[in-house]
């Protein structure tokens, strides 16, 4: 047998053996507070489109089932009636085996009350179960997400999980640690993973605008079209409190409401709100200004992403009355009413 042969016979041998290592999945649930017209859709999250379309009937996820290449990690999102938006849920892990799921179709957090049944998915569930606590009862909330995503991270550096949990959670730590949590994970997925390689570069420009930084200038449209500067508000001797937010984000809308609380709450005692919008034009966003009644400035069309590096909305900073960033980390909104109460309690 010549050398090319071999090599030919070689090629055969690892296609077979490929062939034969393909991932068979499958995923089954129970369901609740579910409409009729309802099914779950099955996205991969790194732009491999529409996965599967699980259909809901009499409470229960009918068994679904498929094969894949390597394991992925995949996003549901319900498929609602024409008069209902659809809703992001948590991630799932397509893997050997058999993934079981349980959805609250009305939950106000986190609709995806608990994913396992399979090793990567089983895991999920511990950070999952940080994020389901209610803040209130949680006793040191953020660090639980912080502590659950180190661990997870150093732990599977090196496949699809540490990207997958490193962006879920990289806005719980501050800038610095986010920074060295994510070059903790292999440079084989920092430069083939699109969504990690993004928010890696998001971070470095976070750097010059950690906690003590003096601010940066975003310059946009107020919701009249005149023009606005974020330094007609940062820097001249009050607290600030700058909210990202866009019309398209259901976090975003969902937290609003807590956030005019605590602008009403503490603009008498100086706290000013500035909202800034992400991505979105100023047409969609007067309309939902209208319908949650948002009463504080806001900035249209600047680019908070490219200066500020934020990863993720909604998320808020809070500036010092001299322009230079007080508080920069992803908290709990209970947790923000807190600093603020002790930044305005002889005020």
């Amino acid at each position: 047998m010549n050398k090319k042969t071999i090599i030919i016979a070689l090629l055969a041998l690892i296609t077979l053996t490929t062939q034969g290592q393909d991932i068979h999945w499958r995923i089954e649930g129970t369901v609740t507070n579910a409409h009729p017209q309802d099914s779950l859709l099955l996205y991969g999250t790194e732009r491999r489109g529409l996965i599967a379309r699980l259909q809901i009937r009499d409470g229960q996820v009918v068994p679904t089932e498929g094969t894949c290449q390597e394991p992925m990690v995949c996003t549901l999102v319900v498929s609602k009636d024409e008069d209902r938006p659809q809703r992001m849920y948590n991630a799932v892990v397509l893997e050997n085996g058999t993934v079981t799921i349980d959805i609250d179709f009305r939950s106000k957090s986190n609709c995806l009350r608990h994913v396992g049944g399979t090793p990567m998915n089983d895991e999920l569930q511990q950070l999952f179960t940080r994020f389901n606590t209610p803040p209130s009862e949680a006793g040191g909330w953020e660090e639980g997400i912080r502590r659950v995503a180190t661990q997870l991270v150093h732990k599977h550096r090196d496949d699809l999980l540490a990207p997958f949990i490193f962006v879920s959670t990289c806005n719980y730590f501050t800038p610095p640690e986010a920074f060295a949590l994510g070059h903790s994970i292999s440079e084989r997925l920092q430069m083939s993973n699109g969504r990690l390689h993004t928010v890696l570069e998001h971070l470095e420009l976070q750097q010059e605008t950690v906690e003590g930084c003096m601010f940066k200038e975003l310059t946009g449209t107020a919701p009249d079209g005149t023009s606005v500067r974020l330094s007609d508000f940062v820097g001249h001797g009050h607290y600030v409190l700058l909210d990202f937010w866009a019309s398209w984000c259901g976090p975003c809308k969902a937290e609003m409401p807590h956030v005019i609380s605590l602008y009403d709450r503490f603009r008498d005692k100086g706290l000013l709100v500035v909202g800034v919008t992400v991505q979105d034009t100023p047409e969609r966003s007067n309309a939902v200004r209208s319908q949650l009644n948002i009463p504080f400035p806001q900035v249209y069309e600047s680019k908070p992403m490219s200066t500020y590096g934020a990863t993720a909305i909604p998320e808020l900073i809070l500036f010092a009355p001299d322009g230079t960033i007080a508080i920069r980390r992803r908290m709990a909104i209970q947790m923000w009413e807190k600093k603020l109460e002790e930044i305005f309690k002889d005020k």
